[in-house]
């Protein structure tokens, strides 16, 4: 059977005691009818300031705060940023200043590798030689001179790249043009007197194959140049033309790039200028014939040809002797056979064939047993 739910009713509210207003006024006004030192009792919203400064530690309404919660791993780790910073800062600074040193010791280098460079592709040869002496100098340094080197085809856009310091030694990457070829070349160097001295020397060994009579034959720049080993700055160089009225030799051109690795070999064409082989040939040709017709001849009987290839030789220090090869036809199908007849005597202009000798050299040491003169 339904129930019904009991009624309940809220208890009376208590009455808040009721306050003291003779109390209330006592303390608004004090003892003396002065103001209370401590409004903020009656009136909390207007306390900002401490009224003393133990005041500052308490709560501004009069509630002392708790007591702060010491963290000491707070300021170790204070500490520890602290220091971080200064020893960052301080490997910073010292880096920095490493960093300068290097970039000065790399500016220096670069501007001794530079100034070499530059000598050379000014064309100041000497100043190259002063600033790198070239090894084993003595006996090949006549055509390192300023005008062998100012009249060829010099080096452009010199450049100094990538160095590498190790202690008191030094690689440095260079770069110039010559002609139309990019070149690249590595120097070394050695610190000396608070800079660097450059070691590496790009004067490079050139072979000179030229034959003929005496260093008149070829020349650079009006510069003799002897057979045998010559010594040259990176250019592009042009031997002299030349003839002095016996001799003739035409112009060759070569390149050095400054790698000694590489081998330059020269061979400029000497030969006996043509007004005198002009001369030599028909003389030889008389003295081939005549040769023939006595016994034990160099030369078998046979028909005669000039072969027009007549080539200089120097013999001693006055008398120049040249060859004149004859060819002459066999009997084996028609093969021509070689035969020199050598001249020697005064091949200048207007000068006597009577005065010239001639000589067949001999097979087996290759030089002529008796001179005889070429016109009977």
């Amino acid at each position: 059977m339904p129930t019904e739910m009991p009624d309940f009713a809220m208890p009376p509210e208590a009455d808040a005691p009721a306050r003291d207003a003779a109390a209330d006024a006592a303390h608004a006004t004090g003892a003396a009818g002065e103001p209370s030192a401590a409004p903020h009792a009656a009136h909390p919203e207007r306390s900002r300031v401490p009224a003393s400064p133990s005041d500052e530690d308490e709560e501004p309404w009069g509630r002392p705060d708790p007591q702060p919660v010491r963290r000491p791993w707070r300021l170790l780790l204070a500490a520890t940023l602290v220091g971080v910073l200064l020893g960052a800062g301080l490997v910073s600074a010292v880096q920095g200043m490493e960093r300068a040193a290097g970039d000065g010791d790399r500016a220096r280098l670069t501007e001794a590798a530079m100034a070499y460079l530059t000598a050379i592709a000014d064309g100041r040869a000497e100043e190259a030689t002063r600033l790198v002496p070239p090894p084993g100098l003595a006996g090949a340094a006549d055509l390192l001179t300023d005008p062998v080197l100012a009249a060829a085809g010099r080096i452009t856009e010199p450049q100094a790249g990538f160095a590498q310091i190790e202690g008191d030694e030094a690689r440095i990457e260079v770069g110039f043009v010559l002609g139309r070829t990019d070149v690249s070349r590595t120097l070394e160097a050695v610190r000396e007197a608070g800079g660097w001295r450059v070691t590496t020397s790009l004067a490079e060994r050139v072979q000179n194959y030229a034959y003929g009579p005496g260093t008149s034959s070829v020349s650079l720049a009006g510069v003799p140049a002897a057979s045998g080993e010559l010594l040259l700055y990176p250019a592009l160089y042009m031997t002299d033309a030349h003839d002095d009225g016996f001799v003739s030799t035409q112009s060759v051109t070569f390149s050095v790039d400054g790698d000694a690795r590489t081998a330059v070999e020269i061979s400029p064409m000497v030969q006996v200028a043509p007004g005198v082989a002009e001369r030599l040939e028909p003389v030889a040709m008389a003295f081939g014939l005549a040769c023939q017709l006595r016994e034990g001849c160099g030369i078998p009987p046979g028909e005669l040809v000039p072969t027009h290839q007549v080539q200089p030789y120097l013999e001693g220090a006055d008398a120049t002797q040249a060859s004149v090869y004859l060819a002459r036809s066999t009997d084996a199908g028609g093969e021509l056979e070689w035969h020199e007849v050598r001249m020697r005597g005064d091949f200048a202009d207007g000068a006597d064939a009577g005065d010239w000798e001639c000589g067949m050299p001999s097979l087996g040491t290759g030089q002529v047993e008796a001179w005889e003169a070429c016109v009977p």
